[in-house]
C-alpha cells in the first residue's frame, strides 16, 4: 500500500489517541501540533490496544514514526533508550541479513548457470538448426515491377550516351 505523508500522520495520530493522554502529554506541543496539522482530514484510522499493532495493518512509516517518538520522548531512562536502540539494531540486522540472502549475487548467478548447464550440446545444436531454418524461410524475394524496369532501361541509355 502506497501511503502519503498526510496518511502517515493520520495513522500516528490514531495510534496516539489509542495510547491515551499519558503518552500524548509527554510529547512537546510543537510535535503534537505538527502531527495534528499535517494529518489527512478525511482519513481517521482507529486502533485498539487490545490487538497487537502488527495485526492492525499499520504502515511501516507510521511504525517508524512511533518508534522515533518512543525513543525521543517516552523512554524515561538512558537504559530504556539503550534497550530500544538495541532492539531496533537487532531488527535492522535481521532485515539486512534477509535481504542479503534473498538478493545475493551468488544465488542469482547460480540460478542462471544452473539453467545454462542443464541445456545439453545436442539441445543447443537442435535450437540453432531450428532458428537457422526459420531465418531462411523468412527470406522474401524482391521482384521489380514492369514500370521500374522501364525506368531503369531509360536510365541505362542515358548513362551510355554520356
Amino acid at each position: 500500500m502506497v501511503i502519503t505523508t498526510k496518511e502517515m500522520y493520520s495513522e500516528v495520530y490514531g495510534i496516539l489517541k489509542a495510547l491515551g493522554e499519558k503518552y500524548i502529554n509527554k510529547l512537546p506541543k510543537t510535535v503534537l501540533k505538527v502531527i495534528t496539522e499535517s494529518k489527512e482530514e478525511n482519513y481517521n484510522p482507529e486502533y485498539s490496544m487490545s490487538i497487537p499493532l502488527k495485526e492492525q495493518d499499520i504502515n511501516r512509516k507510521s511504525l517508524a514514526m512511533i518508534a522515533l517518538l518512543h525513543y525521543n520522548y517516552w523512554c524515561e531512562t538512558e537504559e530504556d533508550r539503550a534497550k530500544l536502540k538495541n532492539i531496533l539494531e537487532t531488527n535492522e540486522e535481521k532485515h539486512q541479513k534477509e535481504m542479503q540472502e534473498k538478493y545475493s549475487n551468488d544465488k542469482i548467478f547460480n540460478k542462471a548457470t544452473t539453467k545454462i548447464e542443464e541445456e545439453t550440446i545436442s539441445e543447443k545444436v537442435d535450437r540453432f538448426v531450428e532458428v537457422s531454418n526459420q531465418s531462411t524461410a523468412n527470406i522474401v524475394e524482391y521482384k521489380q515491377s514492369f514500370f521500374n524496369k522501364v525506368i531503369d532501361k531509360i536510365k541505362q541509355w542515358f548513362n551510355i550516351f554520356k
